[in-house]
């Protein structure tokens, strides 16, 4: 049997969440205990396992008389509610989800308002052992429309005999007539610590010899679940022994040092340096989001220490990591990247590109300024090829690089795309410009990234506008392949095709930073404040 399973707590003073643990305990001492419950929360909490145990609680032999009392009679308290005796046959079936008295039902697979009709007939069945029927209901966002109005109908006059309890990973889904009628229970992601409570515990039962660190590695890891972090605790101790090198080697996990030369290599400015470690890190497996948290999480506690609290595990100044904890901190990894570690690759070296640019002294002060010195280049894409999501034709690509390689290095490129027949309004992408990045980004992390980067300048008869602060952005965004996936986007908001020119401008202001010391602030250009942070 697998740990998740063994080790699953069967009393509430064994629930590893100690808000829901303090708020179901708190129920059963008064002896007030609702009829429909409402279980919010994360996968792998103990939600479950809290069902289970109210089943187990209010079917104890023990509990008959103040089960009366509160279901039937719902008079006031006079009887405690005592833990089941777990050594109990029919309480073992409860606790181990094979009762009939504690029912469990998946919502995904039952949505339908039939299944809330075949449940209404249901419950006017007393149970046959036991004192209450337990109805827990899974995913309860998945519910139709119409099933949750079924619903409302039985969870306003239930059975004296029967608790509903509706579990779900997406409160918001939930209708408001329904959750009003349920005593909600949030459950949370567990704390480090809390996790590494549960996994003490095991490891004592277990009698496996493991190093404290080993421990935090995995909590970390389990990002909040008990039970993935368990899971992961029985694969890597098979031989009933754990060290720190085991579980990085497993876990593909990343070490702190990475992290130094990570940040060495931005705060230096070595972009071969940046390129060769995310290459490294691929090649090791790491994971993605785990590691774009880690990173922010060090960055996180160096900043609190410059502010004298806990101690720093970067060695970096509080500026440098007030700007590099909002850069990355900005990264949305929802979703997996096209490349792995693209975006946070990307982010690094953009750091570094605005530093130089800054201390080059590079600098592009007006959009009129460059209209009289920017050469444009138009790559015309026909609907035909846009409707097949191909990629630029080789004449088009030759065109390219061709006057790319005609153009100095050193001077700013303005470059629109064109297609052919435009049909839509810009003016409507312009109006509702977080609208459309929100859209884009869905569509494509990666591209949506880049536009919130950027901003609208105008929009006049087919062509929008866009003004970009680095010339990194510029070309990537001008990338035929680019615009083409974001089509059928564009045109959901413009209402058809329409073009894009995107020009360089100078980089926006940021926002003002307080000083504790004199009390003053002072707006900081963006640019700048990465090169003094980055020097």
């Amino acid at each position: 049997m697998s740990w998740n399973r063994t080790y699953r707590p069967q009393k509430l003073s064994e629930l590893h969440l100690q808000s829901v643990r303090d708020n179901l305990q708190a129920l059963f001492n008064s002896g007030k205990i609702p009829q429909a419950f409402l279980f919010a929360g994360p996968k792998g909490t103990g939600k479950t396992s809290s069902s289970r145990i109210i089943g187990a609680m209010l079917n104890e032999a023990k509990n008959a008389k103040s089960v009366q009392i509160t279901f039937v009679k719902k008079a006031p308290k006079t009887n405690s509610y005592v833990d089941p005796n777990t050594s109990d046959s029919f309480i073992q079936k409860i606790l181990n989800g094979n009762s009939y008295v504690v029912q469990e039902m998946d919502a995904a697979s039952n949505r339908g308002i039939d299944s809330i009709r075949e449940l209404k007939e249901r419950i006017a069945l007393p149970p046959q052992e036991g004192n209450m029927t337990v109805y827990i209901l899974d995913e309860a966002h998945m519910l139709t429309t119409e099933a949750f109005n079924a619903l409302l109908k039985v969870l306003e006059e239930p059975p004296d005999h029967v608790v509903f309890i509706l579990a779900t990973t997406e409160l918001h889904k939930i209708p408001d007539t329904i959750s009003s009628r349920c005593h909600l229970v949030q459950f949370t992601k567990a704390s480090e610590k809390e996790i590494i409570a549960a996994l003490e515990k095991i490891v004592s039962a277990e009698k496996i010899t493991i190093e404290s660190e080993a421990l935090q590695i995995i909590a970390t890891h389990a990002d909040g679940s008990f039970r993935d972090a368990i899971k992961l605790l029985e694969v890597l101790s098979s031989d009933n022994s754990l060290t720190v090198k085991k579980v990085q080697a497993s876990l593909a996990t990343t070490q702190t040092e990475i992290f130094v030369e990570l940040i060495t290599a931005i705060t230096s400015k070595n972009e071969e340096a940046v390129v060769t470690l995310f290459k490294t890190i691929r090649q090791q497996g790491a994971h993605e989001k785990h590691f774009h948290m880690q990173l922010v999480k060090l960055l996180h506690e160096t900043l609190v220490a410059h502010h004298g609290v806990g101690t720093a595990p970067l060695d970096i100044s509080a500026a440098a990591t007030l700007f590099l904890l909002k850069e990355f901190a900005a990264n949305n990894l929802s979703e997996p990247s096209i490349i792995p570690f693209l975006l946070l690759e990307v982010t690094s070296l953009e750091i570094i590109s605005r530093a130089k640019q800054k201390k080059s002294s590079t600098k592009v002060t007006s959009k009129a300024e460059l209209a009289t010195h920017t050469p444009t280049i138009t790559l015309p894409v026909t609907s035909e090829v846009r409707k097949r999501n191909n990629p630029p034709t080789e004449a088009q690509i030759e065109l390219l690089q061709k006057i790319e390689n005609e153009i100095p290095s050193n001077q700013a490129v303005e470059v629109s795309v064109t297609t052919n027949a435009p049909t839509g309004d810009p003016q409507k992408i312009m109006d509702h410009w977080h609208d459309f990045l929100d859209a884009v980004s869905k569509d494509n992390n990666t591209i949506g990234a880049l536009l919130r980067s950027a901003k609208p300048l105008s929009a006049s008869d087919s062509t929008l506008s866009i003004g970009v602060y680095y010339k990194f952005h510029q070309e990537q965004l001008s990338d035929n392949k680019f615009l083409i996936k974001i089509q059928d986007v564009v045109e959901d908001f413009s209402g058809g095709v329409i073009n894009f020119v995107f020009e360089l401008v100078a980089p926006p202001k940021v926002a003002e930073l307080t000083d504790p010391g004199n009390q003053k602030s002072e707006a900081h250009d963006l640019a700048r404040l990465a090169t003094e942070s980055l020097m």
